[in-house]
């Protein structure tokens, strides 16, 4: 392809262009899906992990430990502890 570029033929040039266009264009294009995909995982590990520290401080709550306490070991907000 870079060959056909360096040739003096306008229209052949032009043509080899757009198809290295449209390639850049699908590569950025997979970069984006990969980032999104990435993000998506991401989010999903953090909700987990979230929605476990919930249930660890559920159990902690019914075994009758201080929402102090709670938010000690958990991480959670005093607020999110009394909405359990």
């Amino acid at each position: 392809m870079i060959e056909v570029l360096k040739q003096d033929r306008p229209k052949i040039k032009r043509m080899a262009e757009l198809v290295l266009r449209e390639l850049g264009d699908e590569a950025e294009s997979l970069e984006q899906i990969q980032e999104y995909e990435h993000k998506a995982q991401l989010k999903g590990k953090l909700e987990g992990e979230l929605e476990s520290k919930r249930e660890t401080a559920r159990k902690m709550k019914a075994d009758g430990l201080e929402d102090a306490v709670i938010s000690k070991y958990t991480g959670l907000s005093k607020k999110e502890i009394l909405s359990l």
